[in-house]
């Protein structure tokens, strides 16, 4: 439950003569201010990022407005009075969102996780034309290169830290080199370039942070919010995300993994070279990775960790499906 902390009188103000919106209540959540205006309702989202000038906003709001016009269930975001996305206030850019009803996915309702992954079929499937000035807004750091530097810390941590168990020691050696194998592959594969060619020339918007909180799920479907991080990227670090997510939260559960990616190819099916890149992505031992992002645990409070253990198992298991299934 988000608590309220204070109603603030002068976003109120702002979104009032900026938007030329009214507001009721204007009341501070933990990264957010929702807005209040009769029977609507909106969320107010500063963006403290660098990454985040008003070029980049200004285009991600004109690509929202276009996905939701064309039938994508995204959230909207608000025009200004003069006709903008970004707004200034407070030594920051800001946007107005319109307020999405229902509830975070529950990855554990499989008709929960299929309109998840329906929905990012959908929105992978439309393409995104933008200026030859404006790509620059949409570039992301590539797959091999984000993989690269997670498995150069997978492998720099676990050198670090000093197990107090033996047998986790091994697995995380183990995994540590496993991650270091899978980085290199994606690096060498052909197949990431032609998605990346593939994706890049149609114009393939991914959206790059699917976790549950940021799909909104009511009457059978589910709305995509966040954007932030998203960009021009390969349609399968989406699925992979996605994948990495239900695992985590379920358990091992191949029929689940086996279900997102038949439940995306019946809308949109996957490119050879995107399938190859998949297997890639899910060889690395993300979940793994995950769990050593912990701050302030040492070797014998990891050894004593249940995730940890949890995380070992799922890659174990993860392990044993990739070398029977692909």
């Amino acid at each position: 439950m988000t608590t309220v902390r204070w109603v603030d009188e002068q976003w109120a103000e702002f979104v009032s003569s900026t938007y030329g919106i009214p507001v009721d209540a204007a009341v501070s959540m933990r990264t957010v201010t929702g807005i209040v205006s009769g029977d609507r309702r909106y969320v107010l989202k500063p963006f403290r990022d660098d990454r985040f000038d008003r070029p980049r906003i200004e285009l991600l709001g004109r690509i929202l407005e276009r996905l939701d016009a064309s039938g994508v269930s995204v959230a909207k975001v608000v025009r200004t009075k003069q006709g903008h996305f970004a707004a200034r206030a407070r030594g920051t850019w800001v946007s107005l969102q319109m307020w999405v009803t229902g509830r975070h996915t529950n990855m554990h309702h499989a008709n929960e996780r299929r309109a998840l992954v329906s929905e990012v079929a959908r929105l992978h499937a439309l393409p995104i034309v933008v200026d030859q000035a404006e790509r620059p807004f949409l570039r992301v750091t590539p797959v091999d290169v984000k993989y690269a530097k997670r498995a150069r810390y997978f492998r720099d941590r676990v050198q670090r830290i000093e197990f107090a168990d033996e047998e986790i020691a091994n697995k995380m050696r183990h995994y540590a080199h496993r991650a270091e194998l899978a980085a290199a592959a994606l690096r060498q594969t052909n197949a990431l370039r032609i998605a990346q060619r593939r994706d890049g020339m149609y114009g393939t918007l991914c959206h790059r942070d699917l976790a549950p909180h940021n799909a909104m799920y009511r009457d059978g479907s589910a709305t995509l919010i966040d954007f932030d991080l998203a960009g021009m990227d390969v349609r399968s670090y989406d699925i992979c995300q996605i994948i990495n997510h239900t695992v985590y939260l379920l358990g091992w559960d191949e029929r689940a993994v086996e279900d997102a990616v038949a439940v995306y190819e019946s809308s949109y099916p996957l490119c050879p070279d995107n399938i190859e890149l998949l297997y890639h992505l899910l060889s690395f031992p993300m979940l793994l990775v995950r769990e050593l992002m912990e701050d302030g645990l040492d070797g014998i409070a990891m050894s004593r960790n249940p995730r940890l253990r949890w995380a070992i198992q799922i890659e174990d298991l993860r392990a044993r499906w990739l070398q029977r299934s692909w």
